[in-house]
């Protein structure tokens, strides 16, 4: 980029990175088998206001390699702030702290879009504090979100754990990116990307075209 110029003045480059970036997400999680081994996969590419890219990728995980303990999805799912006095985990940290909080909104900042007429996040945050997982059916699990004195101002909101979007520590640190993670125990989940793909080939027809 040059001086003074952001990813939405180039959005040329910013697809380009993006693409390239994907497919090695996707290469990382399908041959490389990083959450595990996978029997199939999809996924939708979608570009948000702003113009910049963003996807949406479900994985159908090999019967012995799904996570379905709450021991398993610790393996692969974190939703706590790293310890910042770790050296190994300092670029996760800087990361997760920059990248994967949620809020403040809700009651304490009602002019977030997230913010719904009862004054309440509609992504569901802020979440409870957890001291183990607990696997659910027909849900995400409950995450571990302990109460262990991490938190990071935002806005002049300390934001602790309940603040924190699931993330894998692999991928997020890899990738330095905002890359959220769930275990999903529903076909609500292969429903969501079928009606996002079906949405976005509706625009694309009234358009006149059809997404390449």
């Amino acid at each position: 980029l040059a001086p003074g110029e952001s990813a939405i003045d180039r959005p040329d480059l910013a697809s380009r990175v993006f693409k390239m970036k994907f497919r090695e997400f996707l290469n990382d999680l399908v041959k490389e088998g990083v959450l595990g081994a996978v029997e199939g996969f999809t996924w939708t590419i979608e570009f948000q206001k702003r113009g910049l890219p963003h996807a949406h990728v479900l994985l159908i995980m090999r019967r012995d390699h799904a996570p379905r303990t709450a021991k398993g999805v610790d393996l692969v799912v974190s939703a706590e702030i790293p310890d910042k006095d770790d050296p190994e985990q300092k670029e996760l940290y800087h990361t997760v702290t920059t990248s994967m909080l949620h809020g403040p909104c809700g009651a304490l900042d009602p002019s977030k879009p997230c913010t719904d007429e009862n004054g309440c996040c509609a992504k569901g945050f802020r979440c409870s504090f957890a001291p183990e997982k607990v696997m659910r059916d027909d849900k995400y699990p409950t995450y571990r979100r302990r109460d262990n004195g991490r938190a990071v101002m935002k806005r002049g909101v300390a934001l602790d754990n309940r603040w924190v979007v699931p993330y894998n520590p692999f991928l997020t640190k890899k990738y330095s990116a905002h890359i959220n993670v769930q275990v999903c125990t529903s076909i609500k989940a292969v429903k969501y990307l079928l009606q996002v793909h079906s949405q976005r080939l509706r625009s694309c027809s009234r358009r006149g075209g059809l997404p390449g």
